[in-house]
């Protein structure tokens, strides 16, 4: 198929496929956003995940329609016309509708052209599309990285079970060739994005699943040892994305506004590994306190290491001289 499709889908949706593209960074070579190879890749791999949600819905309107002692074909075609309107209840809002193009590319061309002839039941082809894409935009953004990188998800799985090494590199610089020894692929906390818990090069290091390309697995094997084990479990648990930094103790003052901030503030909220009058004791990256409690203000004070204090000190002086009016 390589006519162009016109999909209308609700602003919501629109919304989070638009942000994925970005986010996952879909580029041409002039660097702006490929929403086009975005869509297409949705498409491929998402489709079997949506024909066995699709399909097993279908069944199940089946089964209730037994009941009613119809023809097997006749019911067939009942929970057809069932399942697009119970699909159309979940998705349809045409007030806001937004418009998306979709270019069949050589790898999607094939499928959508079965899907069209094979799939619709009784739907439109921008209909079904409006549904897949609602579908996949009712998920958590960590499930929507795998689902478009499944691909590399699977290799690196794949090198993780055999216990071999990799090689890759990333889609900003596909020039460096990076070798590891895969542990695990991990969400950070809040679901926001994946990362590859490695040790590279002797240390351990996290990649983002969206930024891995060209993964090769390698004949060589490997063991990890147990206090290297004990390492990436910690790195896992207290936030993937900030493996790069070592961790160290961290002490922080909370006032009572500070307590129910940190309560209710999940995003890039460290872990602690023990509270006392306020007090809150954490082993983790430097850079994920200052990151967590820079939003904190007057209530939450750094009170160990000094030199954490300082740089924390540091970013409220600087932010404040740009409002000496």
């Amino acid at each position: 198929m390589e006519q162009k499709l016109k999909i209308y889908v609700p602003q919501k949706t629109a919304a989070i496929l638009a942000q994925d593209a970005e986010l996952f960074e879909f580029r041409k070579k002039d660097r702006s956003v490929n929403r086009n190879a975005f869509l297409n890749t949705l498409t491929v791999r998402y489709f079997d995940h949506y024909r066995r949600e699709t399909e097993a819905t279908h069944a199940s309107i089946a089964e209730v329609l037994q009941n009613f002692d119809l023809p097997q074909e006749q019911s067939s075609r009942i929970a057809d016309v069932l399942l697009v309107h119970l699909q159309k209840d979940n998705v349809w809002d045409e007030k806001n509708d937004i418009a998306l193009s979709l270019k069949p590319t050589r790898e999607s061309g094939d499928l959508i052209a079965w899907i069209e002839s094979s799939m619709l039941g009784g739907n439109s082809l921008s209909g079904w599309f409006r549904n897949m894409f609602a579908s996949y935009a009712s998920m958590p953004r960590d499930i929507r990285e795998k689902i478009i990188f499944s691909d590399t998800l699977e290799q690196i799985n794949e090198a993780i079970r055999s216990g071999c090494r990799i090689s890759f590199s990333l889609r900003r610089d596909p020039a460096v060739i990076y070798t590891a020894e895969p542990y695990a692929v991990d969400s950070s906390h809040g679901e926001l994005f994946n990362y590859l818990v490695c040790m590279e090069n002797g240390r351990p290091m996290s990649f983002r699943l969206s930024r891995i390309r060209r993964v090769i697995r390698l004949s060589e094997t490997f063991r990890f040892l147990p206090e290297t084990v004990q390492e990436l479990e910690r790195i896992v648990r207290t936030g993937p994305q900030y493996a790069f930094r070592r961790p160290c103790h961290v002490s922080v003052q909370l006032t009572d506004t500070g307590e129910k901030r940190f309560e209710s503030m999940y995003l890039h909220r460290p872990v602690y590994t023990s509270v006392h009058d306020h007090i809150y004791e954490f082993s983790c990256s430097p850079v994920q306190i200052l990151q967590y409690f820079s939003r904190f203000g007057k209530d939450a004070v750094i009170l160990e290491p000094a030199s954490l204090a300082m740089e924390m000190k540091r970013f409220y002086e600087e932010g404040a001289s740009v409002y000496d009016w």
